[in-house]
C-alpha cells in the first residue's frame, strides 16, 4: 500500500510541476525593414556594381531631404581591451554620393588620400532612369585614377534564360540566372558557355543566391552563398578564398532595422579573426559613424577602423 501511495504521489507531483511550468516563448523571426543604407551596400562584390545602385532607400533619402552623403574612411589603430575611445586618424578614402530631389542616386565621387593628401579621384554619373533594371554608369572627364573599386557593365546578348553583362574595363562576363531550373552545372554551361574568369550568379543583381566561377563545367571556385531574412535583406553570407572561409552575420534590432554585422574568418573550421561592425546613429536614426573592431584568435591585440558619415540637405523652399 505504501508503495502505491508513493507512486501515486510521485505522479501527482510531476503533473503539478508540469502544469505550473510556463511554456518557453517562441521567438518571433526578425522581419527586416528599410534603412537609408541597404545592408548589401556593405558587401563588396555588390557595392562595386555601378549599374545596379540599389544601395540607398530612395524614399528615406527623399524624406530626409538629403542632397549628398559623404563617407570617409580613416586608418586603423590598435586599442586596449575595453577601450571605447575613437581616434580619428588621417583619411584614406572619401566617397560622395549625390541625389536628386526624388531620392535617386545621380553621381558618385571617390577620392583617394595618402598621408592625408589627395592623390587621385574618380567620378561617375549614373543615369536616373533604368532600362531593364540596368543603369548607365559613365566616367566624367576629370578622372585621375583607374577604375579599381567599381565595375561598369554593358548589356550583351539577348538570351532568354540568362541576363549577361560585360565588364567594360576587363575581359569578364557576368551571367545572371534568375530561374532556379537553370542553376544546374549542365544548364549553365549550355546556356552561358562561361569562361574561367567569368562570374555565374544564381538569382538577380539585387538578390543573388550564389556567386561563383567555374572551370571544366563542374569545378567551382570563389563561391559565395547568400541567405536572406525577407525580400533581399541578408541574414548571412559565406564565401571561400582558399584556405580561408569567411562568414558575415547581419544584425537587426527589434524593429528590424539593420544595425551592423559580424565577420568571422576560419581555416579548416578553426577560428582566426573576428571583425565586429557597429553603427552610431543621430537623433534621426541615420548612421553617422561606423566602427570596425578586429580581433585575432592568437593575440589579445585589437584593431579599430573608424568611418564618418555626413549629410547635406537640399535648401529649404
Amino acid at each position: 500500500m505504501n508503495t502505491r501511495i508513493g507512486i501515486f504521489g510521485g505522479l501527482l507531483l510531476v503533473m503539478i510541476v508540469a502544469c505550473t511550468v510556463k511554456p518557453s516563448a517562441v521567438k518571433k523571426p526578425v522581419i527586416a525593414s528599410p534603412t537609408i543604407f541597404h545592408p548589401l551596400y556593405f558587401q563588396e562584390e555588390i557595392a562595386s556594381q555601378l549599374n545596379f545602385p540599389f544601395w540607398f532607400n530612395d524614399s528615406l533619402i527623399r524624406l530626409h531631404n538629403i542632397r549628398e552623403i559623404t563617407r570617409t574612411t580613416y586608418g586603423s589603430y590598435e586599442v586596449e581591451p575595453g577601450d571605447t575611445t575613437s581616434i580619428e586618424t588621417l583619411p584614406k578614402t572619401e566617397i560622395i554620393y549625390r541625389f536628386s530631389p526624388q531620392g535617386k542616386l545621380l553621381e558618385i565621387t571617390r577620392i583617394y588620400y595618402a598621408e592625408g593628401l589627395e592623390i587621385a579621384r574618380n567620378n561617375y554619373l549614373i543615369g536616373e532612369q533604368p532600362v531593364n533594371r540596368y543603369y548607365a554608369a559613365e566616367d566624367t572627364p576629370f578622372n585621375t585614377a583607374p577604375s579599381m573599386d567599381y565595375v561598369r557593365m554593358t548589356r550583351v546578348g539577348k538570351k532568354k534564360n540568362v541576363l549577361q553583362f560585360d565588364d567594360t574595363d576587363n575581359d569578364i562576363r557576368y551571367h545572371f540566372f534568375a530561374d532556379k531550373q537553370f542553376w544546374g552545372a549542365l544548364s549553365v554551361d549550355s546556356i552561358a558557355d562561361p569562361e574561367p574568369q567569368d562570374w555565374i550568379i544564381h538569382g538577380t543583381p539585387e538578390r543573388p543566391v550564389k556567386r561563383y566561377q567555374v572551370h571544366n563545367t563542374v569545378t567551382e571556385k570563389n563561391v559565395t552563398h547568400y541567405q536572406y531574412l525577407n525580400e533581399n535583406y541578408p541574414k548571412m553570407i559565406t564565401w571561400s578564398d582558399y584556405p580561408f572561409t569567411q562568414k558575415r552575420y547581419f544584425r537587426y534590432d527589434r524593429r528590424g532595422e539593420f544595425s551592423g554585422f559580424i565577420d568571422s574568418t576560419f581555416i579548416d573550421q578553426s577560428f582566426v579573426t573576428r571583425n565586429v561592425t557597429t553603427f552610431i546613429r543621430d537623433k534621426w536614426n541615420r548612421p553617422t559613424e561606423i566602427v570596425h573592431q578586429k580581433g585575432h584568435a592568437a593575440s589579445e591585440a585589437s584593431y579599430r577602423t573608424i568611418e564618418k558619415i555626413s549629410y547635406r540637405r537640399f535648401p529649404s523652399p
